[in-house]
């Protein structure tokens, strides 16, 4: 295969690919804990550190293998265990596709509390998305160029709000004031569910060893550790600004817009939004048809899943996919709407979310033992191991601090009933699929051997 890119332009990909939507989203709630909030950016991103090294080690092994943990999984012979990482890996599609119309509602719900406008706001979010949505099934095979446009106006927009944050931060001059905040009413349980928050601003870390199949170089490790040191350090830069700002002034990252430009600000972060989704949507519809068809050749999902149309594409997974996103984008949208009691639904959906995608970073581990074990991958060394140990275990902490709060002495709430049996009903029924499949083929393959027979 042709290397396609240099260190400089993959460093310059990862950049653009990691930063944006999760830490727009996350970062202010991390600011307002003070100076705990150190030890949940340094656990997250030690997390994402960790995967980044375990799927860099598997690339290496299996270079030509495409479809993430669900491809190495298979390597270790264990049916059970690919099920699982395929579950997990596709799972993350409904539970993540409400993100963008609730945080359209979120921001509305900074300026009111009146029930018409954020019904009104939950209509217009769905009506975007959906829109979205139904051009990428057509349009994911448009110009490159529509996505380095939306690219251009995503890091606009982006480093616009940076330099009012800066201007904000020395003006105001509060690093000490926040800093010291709320340093005793801090919860281990809340630094927990803010780890797991912000590792969604590290999202598709996991995937960059991936990428690196077209980039020229010798050392691979080597480049993903100065890929992540520079977005860590901008994280730190940027998070070191807010410090600095009135935080009771701010409640999202919009303020920083509307503060300084007004509704012009509003509707300039609106047009990040926008062009991060419709960026998002025609990179991902793509991938995630692809991993119907990939999951479907493995026999998890419909045979008919994995066939491709006259045109050479996956057009029943494209549909398939459409539809599980534009039906969970609806229920967990509208859902707060019925339920009063799930206030600050979008932090729980995303914490849904990135509960099935470290569930995801602890398989890519027990796989990479896995194979270690067997043989197939070469002896990792001790230190390394036992830092993979360390982040299990810290990952296993944190899932079980978001599914069962009550653990670390935390109330429980609706909020929670909602995570959890919104996460077991999707594993339930993807068990289901997979069992009645494994039946009617069963079925199917004694049929055969009867008319054999006969």
């Amino acid at each position: 295969m042709k290397k396609r890119l240099n260190e400089r332009q993959f460093t310059l990909l990862a950049i653009n690919y990691i930063i944006g939507f999760g830490f727009v989203s996350t970062i202010l709630s991390v600011v307002q804990i003070g100076y705990w909030s150190f030890v949940v950016m340094f656990l997250a991103a030690l997390v994402s550190l960790g995967t980044m090294l375990s799927a860099s080690k598997l690339v290496k092994s299996y270079p030509n293998e495409i479809g993430g943990t669900v491809a190495y999984a298979e390597k270790t012979g264990n049916k059970e265990l690919t099920f699982f990482a395929a579950m997990h890996q596709y799972i993350q599609v409904p539970l993540f596709s409400a993100s963008g119309p609730l945080f359209l509602v979120s921001i509305a719900e900074i300026y009111t509390n009146n029930s018409l406008i954020l019904w009104m706001t939950r209509g217009v979010s769905l009506l975007i998305f959906f829109v979205l949505v139904l051009i990428s099934i057509r349009g994911f095979n448009l110009s490159k160029f529509v996505i380095l446009e939306m690219s251009l106006i995503k890091w606009a927009v982006l480093i616009l709000g940076f330099i009012l944050v800066a201007y904000y931060s020395f003006s105001e001059f509060k690093f000490h004031d926040n800093i010291m905040k709320y340093h005793k009413s801090v919860s281990a349980a809340n630094i927990l569910n803010l780890t797991l928050l912000f590792t969604l601003a590290f999202g598709g870390i996991e995937t960059l060893p991936n990428m690196t199949r077209e980039v020229k170089f010798k050392n691979i490790r080597k480049v993903l550790l100065v890929v992540f040191a520079v977005i860590f350090t901008i994280y730190v830069l940027i998070y070191f600004l807010f410090l600095g700002t009135n935080l009771n002034e701010i409640k999202g990252f919009v303020n920083i817009y509307d503060r300084f430009i007004g509704p012009i600000g509003v509707v300039i972060f609106g047009l990040y939004l926008i062009s991060y989704n419709i960026s998002s949507y025609l990179t991902s519809t793509n991938l995630y048809s692809n991993l119907v068809a990939s999951i479907s050749h493995r026999g998890f999902f419909p045979e008919t899943l994995g066939k491709k149309d006259n045109n050479g594409e996956y057009k029943n997974a494209i549909i398939f996919n459409t539809l599980v996103i534009l039906v969970s984008m609806t229920f967990f949208t509208l859902l707060p709407a019925f339920i009063p009691q799930l206030k600050n639904f979008f932090n729980n959906v995303i914490a849904l979310g990135i509960t099935a995608t470290l569930v995801q970073y602890l398989t890519n581990f027990v796989v990479c033992f896995i194979l270690e074990k067997q043989r197939k991958i070469p002896k990792i060394h001790i230190i390394e191991k036992i830092f993979y140990i360390v982040i299990s275990i810290v990952i296993l902490i944190i899932i079980i601090a978001t599914l069962f709060p009550v653990v670390f002495n935390e109330p429980w709430t609706v909020a929670n009933t909602v995570q959890v049996v919104s996460y077991f009903s999707l594993i339930l029924i993807s068990y289901t699929i997979w069992i009645s499949i494994s039946i009617v083929r069963k079925k199917r393959n004694q049929n055969k051997n009867n008319k054999k027979v006969s």
